[in-house]
């Protein structure tokens, strides 16, 4: 879980005397773990989805396994493409595999123990601190064990500390950097062996993974976003609160405070797709989703601004691997395109947009917006994308439960369960 952000706010909740209680009646090192991913997660949920929490993939070694729950021992496991248990269901707690191994709890009480388990089940890292997520570009944001300190720092694939923990404040590497910081206020980009790329202005609250482009984002006390280099250099700033420029494939989606708009500007802030859609998402793959403001309906543009699949949708997602989810406009049910704008997947059911799902936890549902934080802490490579041969679609089912679908590329489901809230 490379997207994880941890603030001075945070730090403080964590040495609280409460949590300190807590942890020594427990002696459970994952109440720690847990509560930082799940306080570090709220606060990018109650704002937006505009960033994806996590990867559009889940780098593996070798076959793809999906992050799944039984219904029956209320554990999770691993299953494969056919829907069939691949690493049994008995973790308590489990993490999508990235880069070959996934983060598990073996082991209940007193005896839970954190490690990264293979693609075979077996234990494989047993890590010197506590891991918060999982491993990318080699390392995984960890812990130290010293109850008195909780620092940051990464560990390698052995899990040996390959960046000691001496920060108060981190985020997971992406693109061969990660963010840091030492006292909660002041961050910087660090590389994989650790030195300090830049320091960066301002004070800021959250940080955003770095991108492809080699930009990341960072939230700050005044509501405001910024966009920054990997140098620390200023490139976009947006209302915290109604937009997030994120720079995907050089270009980002940005609002114009004129007429109330969206189009995209490259890292020199110059425009360079105009502002004339209502919404729009980053681009994938040469496309972006976006509205019209006339019909209302949802199309696919190119980098150059110009419709490359005509708005005709109800609403859509990202393109990931030449698919995309699409709302039929006839039916209101989802389907899968690919990238003429053909149905791969005639539409055939309801689904939550998972750029949605926050607010349809808490608006249409009456849920705490910690339900979405563990769906994506959980699920977020899967969630409508097709990562290798499935996707997990969510679908409503009652006022306070959801059922979970991995689904073929023909649209059959290979696995569901319903989760209820209450």
């Amino acid at each position: 879980m490379n997207e994880l952000l941890i603030d001075k706010s945070i730090i403080k909740q964590v040495k609280h005397s409460t949590i300190k209680k807590k942890v020594k009646v427990a002696r459970n090192k994952r109440l720690i773990t847990k509560t930082i991913i799940q306080k570090s997660l709220q606060v990018i949920l109650v704002s937006t989805l505009a960033f994806p929490l996590f990867p559009a993939g889940c780098s593996n070694k070798s076959t793809t396994l999906y992050l799944a729950y039984d219904e029956r021992t209320r554990n999770k496991g691993f299953i494969n493409s056919s829907g069939k248990w691949a690493i049994q269901p008995q973790h308590m707690y489990a993490l999508p595999f990235s880069e070959g191994y996934a983060l598990v709890v073996i082991g209940k009480g007193s005896e839970a123990e954190d490690v990264f388990i293979n693609q075979k089940g077996k234990v494989a890292i047993k890590p010197e601190g506590i891991p918060v997520g999982g491993f990318s570009n080699g390392l995984a944001l960890a812990l130290s064990r010293d109850s008195e300190t909780y620092l940051y720092g990464y560990l390698n694939t052995k899990g040996k500390w390959a960046i000691e923990p001496q920060y108060t404040a981190a985020i997971g590497f992406s693109n061969g950097y990660a963010i840091i910081s030492f006292d909660g206020f002041t961050w910087m980009t660090i590389d994989q062996s650790g030195k300090t790329i830049a320091q960066i202005p301002g004070a800021n609250m959250l940080a955003y993974p770095v991108t492809k482009d080699g930009t990341f984002a960072m939230a700050g006390y005044d509501s405001i976003t910024r966009t920054f280099d990997l140098r620390g250099n200023l490139i976009h700033e947006a209302s915290y609160y109604n937009e997030h420029a994120q720079f995907n494939e050089g270009l980002a989606a940005v609002k114009d405070k004129r007429n109330g708009l969206v189009g995209f500007i490259d890292k020199n802030s110059d425009w360079v797709i105009a502002a004339q859609f209502s919404k729009a998402y980053g681009f994938s793959e040469g496309y972006s989703a976006a509205q019209d403001p006339e019909s209302g309906k949802w199309g696919y543009i190119d980098l150059k601004g110009n419709w490359v699949i005509q708005p005709c949708f109800e609403n859509c997602s990202s393109f990931e691997n030449a698919l995309a989810f699409a709302q039929s406009e006839t039916t209101g049910t989802w389907g899968v395109i690919n990238k003429s704008g053909e149905w791969v997947v005639s539409p055939f059911t309801e689904m939550i947009h998972p750029h949605e799902l926050a607010n349809y936890t808490i608006k249409e549902m009456g849920l705490h917006n910690s339900i979405a934080t563990d769906i994506l802490t959980w699920y977020g490579p899967y969630l409508g994308v097709f990562n290798g041969d499935l996707a997990l679609i969510v679908v409503p089912d009652g006022d306070h439960s959801l059922e979970y679908r991995y689904i073929d590329k023909k649209g059959r489901t290979v696995y569901s369960w319903v989760f209820k809230y209450k």
